[in-house]
């Protein structure tokens, strides 16, 4: 199963992950760094990408190009049965706007190992992939036909003023934030925050809803709990980790 996670900054849509990866009972590869979670293990680029020597210069140079690292994942698969696979600022990797580059060849090679990353493990929980993303437009095609599912976030705030008893709640999109109180001109703070999530069976049904509109989603509802996720986890980036290979 690949699943895509949209939602503008401040969505809450890597958090939603994270309480999830908090839940599961089976290992999970990510660049999200998570504290408190043995079973969360962190991608390097080694686990990606292997040098594979192209050719040698007259001079004695060595040419070389990179290639998907599919040796690891097949040993890993022999050695776990299903995992999930968690990738966050998913549009660095696999870019739209850069189809003919490595770097899109070998996560699309990797998005090809769904299926047996995918299996389903004794305890009956499939693995999958999750790619997250705030600039939709950004992300290959191929990654957006290959998914089973999509969630859209939008993340709910309240707002209260730290002097008087101001409060107001607030989503992610709105382009006026109240971080001045409207009565007496203090400092506003966040103090509660839920985030509601819809879900589609595909990037076409999120079309549908995004654009024109229709009920397409199997799925809608709220994560009250959210708040106590903020402090567990951080994101690696990639342009850190693959600035190499661009």
């Amino acid at each position: 199963m690949i699943s895509l996670i949209f939602g503008n900054l401040g969505s809450g849509k890597t958090a939603s992950v994270v309480r999830a990866m908090t839940k599961t009972r089976i290992p999970v590869f990510s660049n999200i760094r998570c504290s408190g979670m043995d079973h969360v293990h962190v991608i390097e680029p080694d686990m990606l990408i292997k040098e594979k020597l192209l050719k040698v210069k007259k001079d004695g140079t060595p040419v070389n190009t990179i290639e998907f690292n599919e040796a690891f994942w097949k040993e890993k698969v022999q050695q776990l049965g299903s995992m999930h696979i968690v990738l966050d600022e998913f549009h660095l990797m696999m870019d739209a706007r850069r189809p003919t580059a490595k770097i899109n060849k070998i996560v699309a090679d990797f998005l090809a190992m769904g299926r047996r990353i995918g299996q389903v493990n004794t305890e009956g929980e499939q693995g999958s992939f999750t790619l997250i993303t705030q600039l939709e437009r950004r992300v290959d095609i191929i990654s957006k036909e290959l998914a089973t599912n999509v969630q859209w976030t939008i993340g709910h705030k309240r707002r209260a003023c730290t002097k008087c008893d101001f409060s107001v709640w607030q989503t992610n999109e709105e382009p006026k934030q109240f971080f001045i109180c409207p009565r007496c001109d203090a400092n506003t703070k966040e103090v509660d925050w839920v985030v509601e999530i819809f879900l589609f069976q595909s990037y076409q049904a999120y079309m549908a809803f995004f654009h024109q509109g229709v009920r397409s989603y199997y799925f809608h509802g709220f994560i009250h709990d959210i708040a106590s996720y903020f402090n567990r986890y951080d994101t690696r980036q990639w342009e850190d980790m693959l600035h190499n290979y661009y």
